[in-house]
């Protein structure tokens, strides 16, 4: 992770991007120097697979919205993988 330094603050985080969009995605691309971007997958993956003693069982997970979120973050999260990894080797110190 980037350390703040008097001449570079450190990252901005930003999680539950969950529902980023093409255009979002773009915007923290080109921000990918200046922000963090982490994936929360906890609570949906929780609501989807482990919240039936609260009544929460896979119906009412599907119409609450967590199994197609989990489903998405599935999909973004290599997307911010490739991100935070161009991030850390662009701000990698030359060898």
């Amino acid at each position: 992770m980037n350390k703040a330094t008097p001449t570079r603050p450190a990252p901005e985080p930003i999680v539950f991007c969950t529902y980023a969009n093409e255009e979002a995605l773009d915007l923290l691309e080109s921000r990918k120097h200046e922000v963090l971007v982490a994936p929360a997958p906890g609570p949906l993956y929780a609501r989807v697979h482990e919240a039936q003693s609260f009544g929460i069982g896979r119906t009412e997970a599907e119409r609450m919205g967590a199994v197609s979120g989990l489903e998405l973050m599935q999909a973004l999260y290599p997307i911010m993988s490739r991100s935070a990894t161009s991030n850390r080797s662009a701000s990698a110190p030359a060898e």
